[in-house]
């Protein structure tokens, strides 16, 4: 249903397509959608409501077979707490959205499976320590997370907690935003290859804020006037 003038979706309308298994509604004009849309769709491993004008998104009907989430491109302000009920979930896409603040109560933490999140392109000014820390219902001792986008946001701080729950984190972009400092941030996540921190504000780098793990790292349009190695660790990481 991609690529149409849809604005309006009727409450329950798919109440007749149980084996459902992908839905597209990418690039439409939705504003709304009645918390009863996708009753019915258990079979649903794919939704794509990107590219519309979405504020609020209420769904009151658990989706346990979803996987793939695309919500980028809209007004949201608020993580849609159903997110936190979809346990399948290992992909979200909710960048480009108005999204200001993220929390514990973002539900991030209540998905065991979750592989792949980007949050790119929002206003996102503030991340809890908790944001991302195993939830107590959880059996799991760490997060699932290996691919995490925070790019082009508006942060200029933070805790050097903030990711410690990522021990599976493979890739961080955190570039286009205003950090001045990223001591501690990462050098706790002993299995972070990928790290992208450019187009910041950073003064001060050294070597000993890094993993060991690294392999690729860009740090290019800081403000950067000399690179330390603290504790004189051997570097071989090609590097921007």
């Amino acid at each position: 249903l991609a690529y149409n003038q849809v604005h309006v979706m009727s409450s329950r309308t798919f109440i007749s397509n149980p084996i459902l298994k992908i839905l597209v509604f990418s690039h439409n004009e939705l504003d709304q959608i009645p918390e009863d849309t996708l009753k019915g769709l258990n079979a649903l491993e794919s939704l794509s409501l990107d590219h519309n004008n979405i504020k609020e998104l209420y769904i009151d009907t658990p989706l346990p077979s979803l996987t793939d989430l695309a919500l980028n491109n809209n007004n949201i302000s608020n993580i849609p707490s159903f997110i936190q009920d979809s346990k399948e979930l290992k992909t979200i896409d909710i960048g480009d959205n108005s999204i200001k603040t993220l929390s514990q109560k973002s539900g991030f933490n209540q998905l065991p499976n979750l592989y792949g999140l980007r949050l790119e392109g929002n206003a996102i000014e503030f991340i809890a320590n908790d944001t991302f820390s195993i939830a107590e219902n959880q059996t799991q001792t760490s997060s699932s997370l290996n691919v995490l986008n925070l790019a082009k946001n508006k942060l200029n701080s933070l805790n050097p907690g903030t990711f410690k729950s990522l021990q599976k984190l493979r890739a961080l972009r955190l570039d286009s935003n205003a950090l001045e400092d990223i001591n501690g941030v990462v050098s706790s996540l002993s299995n972070l290859e990928w790290f992208n921190v450019s187009a910041n504000q950073i003064e001060w780098f050294d070597y000993a804020f890094l993993p060991s793990n690294i392999s690729w790292l860009d740090i290019s349009s800081n403000n950067i006037e000399q690179l330390d190695n603290f504790y004189q660790l051997k570097v071989d990481i090609p590097f921007k």
